[in-house]
C-alpha cells in the first residue's frame, strides 16, 4: 500500500514536471545557453520524456527536476556571466572616455597656456588657438556621443525633418575629412548619380551625423587608395524617394563575422584593429539613427579587401530651398542690432556670450541672476533675452514666466527669449518651451551657430525703437552699463535721473525767464551731457539746436511754463505765461521750447519704466 501511495505521489509530481518543464524551458529560450556547456541537463529531460513510461515513476520524476535544477543553475550561470561582461564593457568605456576626454583638454590647456606667452609671435599665437579650438571640437563631439546614446536608449531622441537638398548636405558632410584624406596620401571622392539631385525632407544634423561616422572611419581605416561616397535616390513612390548613401573605401576591410560586433556600444575594435582615439560609440549611434529614420545601416566586405558602408532610408519628396534664404557663412554684421540681454550666474559663461553677440554687430546687457535681470527687462527695452536656466537667484523658466505675463498684462509685444542650456534633451527643451521661451541654445556655442540661430529665428528683427514696447526715448542699456549690471543700482540712477530731470527743467524755465542767455547755456549744457549719457537722442539734439541759436546772437526770451508730468502732446504754454512782447517771433524761442518738451517727455518715460512691473518681489 505504501508502494502504491508513493508510487502515486510520484506520478503526480512527474506529471507536473512534464508540463512545467516545457514551460520552463521555453520561457529561458531555445537560443539562450542556458544550459551547462556539455548540454547534460538538455539530455536528461529529453530522456525522462521519451522513456518515462520505463521508469520508475519516482526515478523519472528525480529526472526530470534534476534536468530543471541543472538547466536553472546554467540560467543563473549565464546571467552572471552577462552582467560580468556588461560590467567590463562598461568599465572599458570609461577608462576609454577619460582618456580620450584627458587628450583634448591636455591640448586645450597646453596651447592656451602656450598663447599666454608674451614672447610667442602672432602666427604661433593663432596656431595654439587654432590646435585649442579643434581639441575642444573633439571634446565635445565625444561628449555628444555619450548624450546621444543616452537619449537614443530612453527614446528620448526625435527627429526634425526640414527640406534639403541632397547633394548639397551629403557634400558638406564629406568636405569635413578632406583634409585628413589629403594627409594620409589618399582619395576622398564624391560621386552624385542624376537621380539624386533632388530635394528631400530629412533632419540634416542626424543625416550628416550618419554620413560623417561613416566617411570618419573609412578614411581612418584606410592607409592606401581612396574613399569614394556615392549618393542615389530612387522613386519609392510619388511622394517618396529611396536614398542610398554608400560610403566604399580600400582599407583593411572587415571579417564577415565582426560585422555585427562593430554595431555594438562600446566596441572599439574594427576588423581586427584597435581603433584609435574613438569611443566605441560612433556605428553603434550611426546605426541607430538609420533605424530611427526608418532606414537599414549594413557593413559588406572582406578582410584586406576594404568595405562598403551602405546606409540607405526613404525620405519625403521636397522643394529645393531658395537659395536667398541661406544665411551668408562669412557675415558677421548684422542689418539691424539687437537689443539682448544676456542671463547667466557664470561670469566666464556670461562674458562669452556677450562677445560673441558683439561681434556679430548687437548691444549687449548682462545680468548675474534671474531677479537681477527681471529688474533690467522690466526698465529695459529688449529685443532678444538669453538666459540660463537653473540659477541660484531666480530660475530662467521663472524669469520667462514673468516676462510673458508682465507682456499679456500691459499688452506689448512679446520679445524673443532663448533657453542658454548645456541640457540637450528634448525633456529639457519642452519645459523650456512650457516656460514661454521661443527656443534653445545649448551650450557651448560657436560664433558661427549664433549667427545662424539669429538669422532662423529673428530673420526679420527691427531695432528695439519698435520691437518690444514702446520707445521711451532713451537707452536702459546705458544705464545698466554705468551700473555694471547691478539692477539696483541702475534703478537708483533712474530715480536720481528724473529728480536731475525736474531741477534742470525748473532751471531752464527761471533762466528764461531771467533772459540770461549765459545762464541758459549752462542749463542747457548739463542738460545734454545727461542726455547724451543715457543716450536720449531727441533731447541731445533739441539741447545742440537751442545752444547753436544762442551761438548765433539771438535774445532769448520765453515765458512757456511746462508742467514736466504731462505728456508731450498735451503740453501747452500757460495762458498766463507772459505779456505779448513780440517774443514769440524770437527764432530762439521755439529751440528752447523743444528741449523743455523732450525733457518732460523723458521725464515722463522714466517714470512709466520705473513702474512697468506689476510688483517687484523676488521669484525662484
Amino acid at each position: 500500500m505504501r508502494d502504491v501511495m508513493r508510487n502515486r505521489a510520484a506520478g503526480l509530481v512527474l506529471s507536473m514536471l512534464f508540463v512545467c518543464a516545457p514551460i520552463a524551458l521555453t520561457m529561458l529560450g531555445p537560443d539562450d545557453a542556458y544550459f551547462d556547456d556539455d548540454g547534460q541537463a538538455e539530455a536528461l529531460v529529453t530522456l525522462a520524456v521519451k522513456e518515462w513510461r520505463n521508469l520508475d515513476p519516482s526515478t523519472a520524476a528525480i529526472a526530470v527536476l534534476g534536468a530543471m535544477l541543472t538547466a536553472w543553475n546554467g540560467y543563473l550561470r549565464s546571467a552572471r556571466r552577462a552582467a560580468e561582461s556588461a560590467n567590463r564593457a562598461k568599465s572599458d568605456f570609461v577608462a576609454t572616455i577619460s582618456h580620450e576626454i584627458r587628450t583634448p583638454l591636455n591640448a586645450i590647456a597646453g596651447m592656451l597656456e602656450l598663447a599666454q606667452n608674451r614672447t610667442l609671435a602672432p602666427d604661433d599665437v593663432q596656431e595654439c588657438l587654432h590646435i585649442a579650438h579643434c581639441s575642444a571640437q573633439a571634446l565635445l563631439g565625444l561628449i555628444g556621443n555619450v548624450l546621444d546614446v543616452e537619449k537614443i536608449e530612453h527614446g528620448k531622441l526625435t527627429l526634425a525633418p526640414e527640406d534639403t537638398d541632397l547633394v548639397e548636405l551629403t557634400q558638406g558632410a564629406v568636405r569635413i575629412f578632406e583634409g585628413l584624406a589629403h594627409g594620409k596620401g589618399i582619395a576622398l571622392r564624391l560621386r552624385v548619380s542624376e537621380n539624386a539631385r533632388v530635394a528631400v525632407q530629412v533632419d540634416r544634423g542626424r543625416f550628416k551625423q550618419v554620413v560623417s561616422n561613416l566617411v570618419s572611419n573609412a578614411v581612418k581605416f584606410t592607409h592606401a587608395g581612396h574613399v569614394e561616397v556615392r549618393v542615389d535616390a530612387r522613386p519609392a513612390d510619388e511622394a517618396h524617394l529611396a536614398v542610398t548613401i554608400e560610403v566604399v573605401d580600400t582599407g583593411m576591410g572587415i571579417e564577415a563575422a565582426d560585422q555585427r560586433k562593430v554595431f555594438a556600444p562600446y566596441t572599439q575594435t574594427y576588423g581586427g584593429a584597435r581603433v584609435p582615439g574613438g569611443t566605441g560609440l560612433g556605428l553603434c549611434i550611426a546605426q541607430r539613427l538609420a533605424r530611427l529614420m526608418g532606414g537599414t545601416l549594413k557593413l559588406e566586405g572582406a578582410r584586406g579587401v576594404g568595405c562598403t558602408a551602405r546606409f540607405a532610408f526613404v525620405a519625403a519628396r521636397a522643394r529645393l530651398p531658395a537659395s536667398s534664404s541661406e544665411v551668408p557663412p562669412h557675415s558677421d554684421g548684422a542689418a539691424s542690432p539687437l537689443r539682448a540681454l544676456v542671463v547667466d550666474d557664470n561670469a566666464a559663461t556670461r562674458t562669452l556670450l556677450r562677445k560673441q553677440l558683439e561681434r556679430l554687430g548687437h548691444r549687449v546687457v548682462q545680468a548675474g541672476s534671474g531677479n537681477s535681470a527681471w529688474r533690467l527687462w522690466r526698465a529695459g527695452l529688449y529685443d532678444l533675452v538669453v538666459t540660463d536656466c537653473s540659477m541660484v537667484d531666480g530660475s530662467g523658466y521663472a524669469l520667462a514666466r514673468r516676462i510673458r505675463d508682465c507682456e499679456a498684462h500691459r499688452r506689448r509685444l512679446p520679445c524673443t527669449i532663448w533657453a542658454y542650456t548645456a541640457n540637450a534633451q528634448h525633456s529639457e527643451v519642452e519645459r523650456c518651451r512650457q516656460a514661454g521661451m521661443d527656443a534653445c541654445l545649448f551650450k557651448p556655442v560657436t560664433l558661427e551657430g549664433l549667427r545662424q540661430k539669429l538669422a532662423q529665428r529673428l530673420p526679420c528683427a527691427q531695432p528695439t525703437s519698435g520691437a518690444c514696447r514702446e520707445d521711451p526715448g532713451f537707452d536702459l542699456g546705458a544705464i545698466a552699463a554705468l551700473a555694471d549690471g547691478d539692477a539696483t543700482l541702475a534703478e537708483r540712477f533712474l530715480a536720481e535721473l528724473l529728480d536731475a530731470n525736474e531741477r534742470d527743467g525748473a532751471a531752464l524755465e527761471d533762466a528764461l525767464r531771467a533772459q540770461s542767455p549765459r545762464a541758459v547755456k549752462a542749463v542747457l549744457h548739463a542738460i545734454s551731457g545727461v542726455a547724451r549719457m543715457v543716450a536720449a537722442t531727441s533731447l541731445a539734439n533739441a539741447c545742440m539746436a537751442a545752444q547753436d541759436a544762442l551761438d548765433s546772437g539771438t535774445a532769448v526770451d520765453t515765458g512757456t511754463d511746462i508742467n514736466l508730468d504731462t505728456p508731450a502732446g498735451d503740453r501747452r504754454a500757460g495762458p498766463s505765461a507772459r505779456p505779448d512782447t513780440g517774443a514769440a517771433n524770437d527764432p530762439a524761442e521755439a529751440p528752447c521750447r523743444a528741449v523743455l518738451e523732450e525733457l518732460a517727455a523723458l521725464s515722463r518715460s522714466v517714470r512709466v519704466w520705473l513702474d512697468t512691473a506689476p510688483d517687484d518681489s523676488d521669484y525662484a
